[in-house]
């Protein structure tokens, strides 16, 4: 029988953690709203400790990508916002790479609509949306 390995990118990696993060927190909800035992409560507890330590992992996973993205090392499938300093596998590329950004959000705490529309050039100029590892 053969195996066969899914070799996963960083920004996948991350993507996934943060999923499990949100999952794991609706679980705790969920169990909350339930009628409480002893054993529910342990679990609860369980659930608990497992979101706080991924937590914490994906903090470590984003500190460590900051460090192999400005190191140079980044196997190229995220960036760093330059507004929020989130990992962001896909968002606005500026000037060909000057600045990177997730969301409308961040973009436009930089830039108006209006400077964007003229950076993009109708898809003709170096600032656009991208996905990034694909």
């Amino acid at each position: 029988m053969t195996t066969t390995t899914t070799v996963l990118s960083m920004a996948d990696k991350y993507r996934l953690t943060g999923n499990l993060i949100s999952e794991l927190d609706d679980a705790i909800e969920l169990m909350k709203s339930l009628f409480v035992d002893e054993d529910l409560e342990k679990r609860i507890k369980e659930c608990e400790s497992l979101l706080a330590e991924t937590q914490s992992l994906i903090l470590q996973m984003k500190e460590e990508y900051k460090t192999t993205w400005l190191l140079g090392d980044s196997d190229d499938s995220y960036r760093i916002c330059s507004e929020c300093d989130e990992v962001m596998s896909q968002g606005y590329c500026i000037d060909g790479g000057t600045d990177y950004y997730c969301t409308d959000y961040c973009l436009h705490k930089n830039h108006t609509p209006e400077e964007y529309k003229e950076m993009h050039c109708d898809g003709e100029g170096d600032s656009y949306w991208t996905e990034w590892g694909e």
